[in-house]
């Protein structure tokens, strides 16, 4: 039997799919600090940061730090006293076998499988890592910091941020099996390491999924409590907050 068939298009509002749930280490630790100023800053956008000198100096360096390993421009000015870093990252880069990521950009689906960037019907994590080194079957992983060391101020370190990103690498290059993660403290000489080898990605991925799904819920339900904290004095533009200034 054969059919027609017709279309005719709906008289009212047509509804609009939500986005799906996607989330990254900034997002969730700026969740984590404050529901309610990440709303404002992140999501909502009514509140507008202005870059802070710091902020400035970090985007300065990341960005001279890629040119400097992605196409050997040389490192501007004082930068330079970075350069010994660089060395140590670049060394036996020229060998076969070896290779180099920068700045690269990673993008993961809920079954940790590597999708699109720009992929928004399936992305669940995104993650952009610093400086990586691939040799035969381990990786290094650099994050550049020009901040202070938490354990220079009695905190302790969270290495979540490049775990999750090395997550990705492996992820993206089965052949890893062990990855070397490492925060570079510019200014600090020092070193912070989170090693990680691919049997470990059950435990990691497991580890976080309370907060990460608690975030999930947020954003379904646009639940974005207040969360009293160190930012709420001078550090925070939510003026309707509770704890403002406080």
């Amino acid at each position: 039997m054969a059919f027609e068939t017709s279309t005719t298009t709906f008289g009212g509002n047509v509804p609009q799919r939500a986005p799906a749930f996607s989330w990254s280490y900034s997002k969730l630790k700026n969740f984590r600090s404050c529901a309610k100023r990440h709303f404002h800053y992140d999501i909502a956008k009514d509140v507008v940061e202005e870059k802070s000198e710091a902020l400035a100096h970090g985007d300065e360096v990341h960005h001279a730090m890629h040119l400097r390993i992605a196409k050997g421009t040389p490192l501007p000015g004082l930068l330079n006293q970075y350069e010994p870093y660089v060395q140590e990252f670049l060394k036996g880069a020229d060998q076969p076998g070896v290779t180099l990521l920068v700045e690269q950009k990673f993008a993961i689906d809920r079954n940790y499988k590597p999708c699109g960037w720009f992929d928004k019907r399936n992305v669940w994590f995104r993650a952009i890592a610093d400086a990586v080194k691939l040799v035969g079957n381990v990786a290094v992983n650099w994050d550049w910091k020009t901040g202070q060391p938490p354990s220079t101020k009695g905190q302790k370190d969270d290495p979540l941020q490049i775990l999750t990103a090395a997550a990705c690498i492996f992820a993206y290059h089965p052949q890893i099996e062990a990855i070397r993660n490492e925060f570079i403290w510019l200014d600090y000489g020092m070193k912070t390491r989170a090693d990680l080898k691919r049997h470990q990605l059950p435990e990691l991925w497991a580890s976080i999924a309370p907060e990460v799904r608690e975030y999930e819920h947020a954003l379904a339900t646009g639940t974005f409590p207040p969360k009293k904290n160190g930012l709420c004095r001078g550090h925070c533009g939510v003026t309707s907050c509770q704890y403002h200034g406080g």
